[in-house]
Parts: structure tokens; sequence; C-alpha cells
């Protein structure tokens, strides 16, 4: 099972919340650069940063460090041996934003928002969607991570109130 790493975590957090980058900075008492990096995993904080992360949070510090899964369970990964034992010709750029794809979808259900996601200008996005049909299709996912997939599309696929 994939366990949520630490940016992931704050992601979540942050998305739960409402948040904006900045405005999460403000919150927990850090610089938004310092934030951004931590989220993007570019960066480890010191204990006291990770200390002021947990308290503007209301979570233990444990609980940041520890590599417990999402509550609600973890989003599926895919690999390319998984299509190509299938006969199915993907291209690793492409698996690489299936998963980001599938991270979004576990977050959004997870925060019951939206995700923004940004896919890479050389992948078509359509080809990807195929992909995850297919594996979808094709029993590439248990019965819980079909319906985590289920309730995160259905948060990130529906109408913003207008």
């Amino acid at each position: 099972m994939m366990r949520r790493s630490l940016p992931s975590k704050l992601q979540v957090l942050r998305a739960r919340e409402g948040l904006t980058l900045s405005d999460a900075a403000e919150k927990l008492g850090i610089h938004r650069v310092t934030l951004a990096q931590i989220e993007r995993g570019l960066r480890q904080p010191m204990m006291p940063t990770l200390a002021k992360i947990a308290e503007g949070y209301g979570v233990p510090v444990e609980d940041l460090l520890d590599d417990a899964p999402l509550p609600g369970g973890e989003p599926p990964t895919l690999t390319r041996a998984q299509f190509t034992n299938h006969y199915v010709d993907v291209t690793e750029e492409e698996v690489n934003v299936a998963n980001q794809l599938l991270e979004a979808y576990a977050i959004a259900r997870s925060t019951g928002e939206q995700q923004k996601f940004l896919k890479p200008p050389s992948v078509d996005i359509a080809q990807v969607h195929q992909l995850i049909e297919y594996a979808m299709a094709h029993n590439l996912f248990t019965p819980e991570q079909m319906a985590l997939l289920a309730d995160g599309l259905h948060v990130q696929t529906r109408k913003a109130p207008a």
C-alpha cells in the first residue's frame, strides 16, 4: 500500500481548510516559499517549523511524521508493466500523469473539493483518461480503490455552483 508523504499530507490539510498557500503560511507562521517547498517535497522542515505546522493545523507532530495512509484510503497507482502485461503501449510519462490524476481524485474525495491539475503539454490527457478507464475495466484496481476513484471522480468533475 502506498503511504502518504509529508508533502501530500500538508496539501490535504491545507485543502481541507480551504486555504491558499499564502493564507496557510500566514496561519502557520512560516514563510510562503518555505511552505511551498515543503509541500512540493523540495525541502524537509526542521522540528520548530514542523511544530508550527502541526499546531497551526491542529494535528500532532507524530501524525505528520508517521506514514499513515490518507483517511478514506490511498490513491491507487498504476505502473507501465501493468499495461504492457495487457499488451497496451504506454509511455512512462503517461503513467506518471495518470498517477497524478489518481492522486488528485483521492485528495478530492478526502477534502470534498476539486483539485487543480496541470498536465504536461507533451501528454494527451484524453489518452491518460483512456488508460484509467482501461485499468478500471480490466480490474487493475481493487474494489476499494474503485470506490475511492468513483467518489473522487464525482467530486473532481462536478459542476461549480453558478
